[in-house]
């Protein structure tokens, strides 16, 4: 990705709102505890949109996650 630009991430209901296999148990936010949103979030995954606003290099010195350089 490029700063500036955008795009979309699709994850597992399971992983998104709780790691559960049951539906029923999953932690919805409270705008989407019922109607049509809370079916649609348990039957299918979730979509984010992101942005890329900046980042950082991160080098491992010794190759062992014991020293890290970090260039932001």
């Amino acid at each position: 990705m490029w700063k500036g630009e955008k795009a979309k991430l699709k994850i597992k209901k399971n992983y998104g709102f709780s790691s559960t296999l049951d539906p029923e148990l999953l932690r919805i936010p409270d705008s989407c505890k019922e109607g049509e949103m809370l079916d649609k979030l348990k039957t299918k995954g979730i979509i984010y949109e992101i942005t890329l606003h900046d980042w950082e290099i991160w080098d491992d010195i010794e190759h062992n996650n014991s020293v890290v350089k970090i260039v932001t």
